[in-house]
């Protein structure tokens, strides 16, 4: 890498390089307009990586209700609440992507680790993610053990109701697996 990276919240002169990172790592659909301010209106933190001016990836948290998270997870929510000592919010690590030459060159373990401090900084009692299998392959699993994360365990066809997602390993809805990772945070010192 010839330039070090620079990390930045994001905001929406990022818009279409954030589109464009997600749509071609996941597929067409996964990422639009809607979902992007959805994202970065839903409180949590959400950053991008530039180089040399370019962005080349991004990473955004959401703090969410217990409810709505297991939700997203296809978890039962007395389960989160559970691993959440009973609180009602929790942290969702919601997407990551990175572009295909910056890919294991460091960028997505410190946007990981920005968001995660963030969360921990505001009081998130726990984090929780769903992260891609290909066939036996797990992208994330790395960063997410790497950070401290439990493997709780695998739900069949996590993504497979998102209709305007056609999944770029499946080439139409994604009948991929989910690996769920959770975290207990509590709150930073100092």
């Amino acid at each position: 890498m010839a330039e070090n990276p620079v990390f930045l919240p994001y905001n929406e002169d990022f818009e279409q390089d954030v589109m464009r990172i997600a749509n071609d790592g996941f597929g067409e659909g996964y990422m639009g307009t809607r979902k992007i301010k959805s994202l970065a209106a839903g409180g949590g933190p959400f950053y991008v990586a530039s180089v040399s001016g370019n962005i080349v990836g991004y990473c955004c948290f959401q703090y969410i209700s217990a409810a709505e998270c297991a939700k997203s997870l296809k978890l039962p929510e007395g389960l989160l609440l559970e691993y959440s000592g009973g609180c009602g919010n929790v942290c969702l690590t919601r997407t990551m992507a990175i572009t295909d030459s910056y890919r294991k060159s460091g960028i997505a373990s410190e946007l990981f680790s920005l968001c995660l401090n963030d969360a921990r900084d505001a009081g998130m009692p726990s984090a929780w993610g769903g992260a891609w299998k290909i066939g036996d392959e797990i992208p994330m699993r790395r960063i997410f053990l790497a950070n401290g994360f439990s493997c709780y365990g695998e739900i069949p066809m996590i993504w497979y109701e998102e209709t305007d997602y056609k999944c770029s390993v499946c080439n139409g809805p994604c009948r991929c697996t989910g690996v769920i990772y959770y975290k207990a945070l509590g709150r930073a010192e100092g």
